[in-house]
């Protein structure tokens, strides 16, 4: 049997259980005088082997090669380096390992490997604590007892809050006064008065705006208003002093200029050169013939400025017609100039003329009749106006009023354009075209009104030879087939 040389530790002799069958073994603490060796015995001694050829190199005498293995009090797979035993490489002693680095055999949460925590304990047994449980910074405080920063000394629980942007306390949160909430590099702290606008801070440029950009704590004098306005010289007051004078301000007959525009107001002048201006009377300079005492001539118009338009010179029944200018009958909106003529025993067209033309030779359009077309009468000129909605190419439309008896509206005045716009108050077709060249109604009749758009007509594009009036509004050049729309339908007008 080979011999096993064994270093038993205090009370381990134990693991003499492990030993049994051995006829000797050798303790390398030097304490073998009891496990079955006699003592006396010349060829016994600890030093020698059975074997003359044996050396202290722990082979037995099969030539077996031996192994040192450490107790492994605490079974964390890692020995206490104060224990060893020497035995057969092939298997180690129940309670032994290879290893020799465990630092404290008795606490398995202790050896080369664990994880250090916040304990005071060289957990990994490396001969130092970790790198969370110093002081690094010599605050009295470690990572493990919450300092947040480490390297600073300034920094750790209970620590007065400093104007250095850090959360000197560790209490997670910096103070607002220590932020610079508005990302112009400046907190409270620093001398940030306003840390919610990024353009005042310490050092800013000043701008007109009534504020102190650069916290020095005066707004310069040029940002105030003195005069109480709510303008100040940099906005623009022309004079601080007058409450008056500012931009934007109401302009008074005073010569002076109030709004601060750099101009005295045209009102305030006599444009027209009639001796007048308008602050000073003028109700209309740029007229010269219209100024305090001007004579009144027949043009509804109050030429002397006096507030009052002659009643001779007004159209009281709204014919387009007024008195001086030739209605007969200023309370009968039916009879005025060339009106139509109709068998009535009246001078409908007050040319002192009655039922001429022959009038009464034939039946005339009436309200009733056109009422029954679907249409709405105009007294004016005796003519029924058909409305009829809808998209459509300008032609479609002529031909629908002629086969109704009618023909596509046409306009003589601004009073037949406003009754008509009034029976459809939308984009509809007239009876105009320039498809000869010129712009023509197609009665025949004479051209005596127009009512044409700024810059119209254009022929946009490409030739545009149909008028159209918009709703309520002023007349436009359109194509005739209308391939967009745009137009919403067309009235037919029937005569006498």
């Amino acid at each position: 049997m080979p011999r096993i040389r064994c270093l038993l530790g205090v009370a381990a002799f134990a693991v003499a259980s492990l030993l049994a069958g051995c006829p000797e073994y050798t303790d390398v603490m030097g304490d073998d005088a009891t496990h079955g060796e006699d003592p006396t015995d010349a060829d016994d001694d600890a030093t020698d082997d059975d074997d003359a050829g044996d050396d202290d190199t722990g082979d037995d005498d099969t030539g077996i090669e031996d192994c040192t293995y450490h107790r492994d009090a605490d079974a964390d797979g890692y020995g206490d380096p104060a224990h060893e035993v020497v035995g057969s490489c092939d298997a180690p002693p129940t309670g032994y390992v290879d290893d020799d680095g465990d630092c404290d055999d008795q606490d398995a949460t202790v050896h080369p490997g664990a994880d250090e925590g916040c304990d005071g304990i060289d957990t990994d047994c490396d001969g130092a604590l970790g790198p969370d449980e110093g002081d690094d910074d010599g605050d009295g405080w470690s990572v493990c007892d919450g300092d947040c920063d480490d390297q600073q000394s300034t920094t750790f629980p209970g620590a007065y809050e400093q104007c250095d942007g850090v959360d000197n306390d560790c209490s997670g949160v910096i103070p607002l006064w220590d932020r610079d909430q508005d990302g112009d590099g400046w907190s409270p702290c620093d001398g940030d008065c306003d840390d919610g606008e990024p353009t005042i801070h310490p050092g800013a440029l000043e701008v007109c705006n009534g504020l102190d950009d650069d916290c020095s704590g005066v707004v310069p004098p040029g940002e105030l208003d003195f005069d109480g306005d709510g303008w100040s010289p940099c906005d623009g007051d022309c004079d601080d002093q007058q409450s008056t004078t500012f931009p934007g301000a109401y302009e008074q007959c005073d010569g002076v200029d109030n709004d601060c525009s750099g101009v005295i107001p045209l009102w305030d002048r006599d444009q027209d050169g009639d001796g007048w201006s308008e602050c000073g009377g003028d109700c209309d300079d740029g007229e010269p013939t219209i100024h305090p005492g001007a004579a009144e001539v027949c043009n509804g118009l109050d030429d002397d400025c006096s507030g009052i338009v002659p009643p001779w010179e007004v159209d009281i029944d709204g014919d387009g017609w007024s008195e001086c200018g030739g209605d007969c009958d200023d309370l009968d909106a039916g009879l005025h100039p060339f009106t139509m003529e109709i068998c009535n025993a009246v001078d409908d067209d007050c040319d002192g003329q009655v039922d001429e033309w022959g009038v009464c030779d034939g039946a005339v359009m009436d309200e009733a009749s056109c009422q029954a077309l679907g249409g709405s009468f105009f007294t004016a000129n005796g003519h029924c106006y058909i409305p009829h909605a809808g998209q459509g190419p300008w032609h479609s439309a002529l031909a629908a009023c002629e086969a109704d008896g009618g023909y596509l509206v046409t306009i003589a005045d601004a009073t037949e354009e406003q009754f008509v716009q009034s029976v459809f108050p939308h984009r509809f077709w007239l009876g105009f075209t320039d498809a000869s060249g010129s712009w023509e109604w197609i009665t025949g009749e004479p051209v005596t009104y127009t009512h044409w758009s700024p810059n119209e007509p254009n022929d946009w594009l490409e030739p545009e030879d149909c008028g159209e009036s918009a709703a309520m509004g002023p007349w436009n050049d359109l194509w005739c087939d209308d391939p967009y729309g745009w137009n919403e339908g067309y009235v037919c007008e029937i005569g006498s």
